[in-house]
């Protein structure tokens, strides 16, 4: 039997390409540890995912996910001259919360910058079952003043972590070492729209080596500068302090670029992620939230912290019971 194999939210299936019947299967295998991770520490206290039993066993779910499923397979079967079965979603609880929180999941990347990095390997396990991220800064000395590191570290790291690995360029010419970053284990790279105004080369070089794209816009560089090469990202990343040194204070003044950010890509239909990196902690993460944002970066309030485990629990909810203002 032919089957589509398929990614949906928080989990994968595969579709019998005769009934159009969402069942476990060889791509349930594939999901990442992070994945997995993320669906099982994130779905315990949240009514709208469920259990969905299949073939190949019971997997976590949403209403949304459900959704998705059927608008692929309807996509699928069409192509293979076949009826699609009727959508059912099981009965299920009122939605708490609001779309945003379903359609745009909270995610929380720690940025290793802010880690003992005498201790890097242990501060790393100790955090990743709680994190959907993990935030590189790869710095040069040439885009900013500041070198932080390279590719030894995360060729290390990706040795010992299983988390996907964000990699935030802060370097010149970042079309130069694509290829060596997604050997030494990264998932995915940001690159500075200020280092490449055009940025075609490096995303589809990008997509070359199976490395997923964005563009990063510094405090002071306008939405526009970016605008006509959004569908190009997966992720868009507004800085919210000046890039180069951690530490330091969230700008307020970037909240309305993360609104129009949020607008554009609402507008275009676009799966994009819209991150923000600087000076995220319990006393900002709500204001990005509410701003559209859906991506965290935080180091400080993570690594520096007396409890971490404890902090990215705490910033979790607070940007999860901020969407009221949202979709």
């Amino acid at each position: 039997m032919r089957s589509l194999e398929i990614l949906t939210v928080g989990s994968a299936s595969d579709f019998r390409a005769d009934t159009g019947e969402a069942v476990g299967g060889p791509a349930a295998g594939r999901v990442s540890q992070a994945g997995r991770r993320s669906v099982r520490d994130n779905t315990a206290d949240k009514p709208d995912v469920y259990d969905r039993p299949g073939d190949g066993g019971t997997r976590h779910t949403t209403r949304y996910g459900v959704l998705v499923d059927y608008l692929r397979c309807i996509r699928y079967m069409k192509i293979m001259g076949r009826q699609p079965p009727p959508c059912t979603v099981p009965p299920l609880p009122p939605l708490q919360g609001t779309l945003r929180d379903v359609i745009q999941p909270v995610r929380i990347a720690a940025s290793i910058l802010a880690a003992d990095f005498a201790r890097l390997g242990e501060e790393v396990a100790r955090v990743e079952p709680y994190l959907d991220l993990l935030h590189v800064d790869v710095m040069d000395g040439h885009f900013v003043p500041n070198i932080s590191l390279g590719i030894p570290v995360i060729r290390s790291l990706r040795a010992v972590s299983g988390l996907p690995f964000d990699c935030h360029l802060m370097i010149a010419n970042p079309e130069n070492f694509v290829e060596v970053l997604r050997h030494a284990g990264a998932t995915g790279i940001t690159v500075h729209i200020e280092a490449a105004p055009d940025p075609r080369t490096v995303a589809h070089r990008a997509g070359q080596v199976g490395l997923g794209f964005g563009l990063v816009m510094n405090p002071g560089t306008p939405f526009a500068a970016i605008d006509p090469y959004l569908d190009l990202c997966e992720l868009v990343l507004v800085m919210s302090v000046e890039p180069g040194f951690g530490g330091q204070g969230f700008m307020p003044s970037v909240l309305p670029k993360i609104e129009e950010t949020r607008r554009a890509i609402d507008r275009r239909g676009l799966e994009v992620g819209l991150q923000v990196d600087g000076g995220i902690g319990p006393d900002t993460i709500s204001r990005a939230r509410r701003a559209g944002a859906d991506v965290f970066v935080a180091g400080t309030a993570i690594f520096r912290r007396p409890d971490p485990v404890a902090a990215i629990a705490e910033l979790r909810e607070l940007a999860a019971s901020s969407g009221e203002g949202g979709l």
